[in-house]
């Protein structure tokens, strides 16, 4: 067994980036879908820590359209 810290942030990162979506912008509802599917997050709880992956530098809010993945290792 590793000695890996667990990450709640780095588990709701992981979830996101297993959303079907071709474009570089990922919609809002099927960010909220997703959140709320796994989760049981309701939209403010999912807009809140999409706030905290923002501050983190994990991903861009794009407003009234969706959330943007920004490009680094803890991706993989």
């Amino acid at each position: 067994m590793e000695n890996e810290e667990f990450d709640f942030y780095k588990m709701v990162l992981r979830e996101i980036l297993k959303i079907n979506c071709k474009k570089r912008i990922i919609p809002f509802p099927l960010v909220f879908y997703r959140l709320g599917t796994i989760f049981h997050f309701d939209k403010n709880n999912s807009k809140i820590i999409l706030k905290i992956l923002e501050r983190r530098g994990l991903i861009k809010i794009i407003p009234f359209k969706g959330i943007c993945l920004l490009e680094q290792e803890y991706h993989k």
